[in-house]
C-alpha cells in the first residue's frame, strides 16, 4: 500500500485496519502525530510569494499578541496569597 499523499492523512487508522486484516503484518504501520511539528499549506494567487505571505502573517501575529498581553496587562486582577 502507497501512500498517495501525506499531506492527506488524518490519522484515521484504515491504514493499520488494512494490513492487520490482510495478516501483512511485516509491513504494518503506525500513523501517529509529531506534536513538534505543524504542516499547512499556503495557497497564493501569485501576486506574493507564500513565503511573503507566511512571514507578513507572522508579522500581524506579533502585533496581534503583543496587543493582547498589553490590554491583559492593564485588566489584570492580582489575587491576594
Amino acid at each position: 500500500m502507497d501512500i498517495e499523499d501525506l499531506n492527506n492523512c488524518n490519522l484515521c487508522g484504515e491504514c493499520v485496519d488494512f494490513f492487520l486484516y490482510d495478516k501483512i503484518e511485516k509491513k504494518v504501520i503506525r500513523p501517529s502525530e509529531d506534536e513538534t511539528r505543524f504542516i499547512f499549506t499556503v495557497e497564493s494567487t501569485g501576486a506574493l510569494e507564500p513565503e511573503v505571505i507566511v512571514m507578513e502573517a507572522l508579522k500581524i501575529l506579533k502585533q496581534k499578541v503583543n496587543s493582547l498581553f498589553d490590554k491583559m496587562g492593564k485588566h489584570a486582577i492580582i489575587m491576594p496569597q
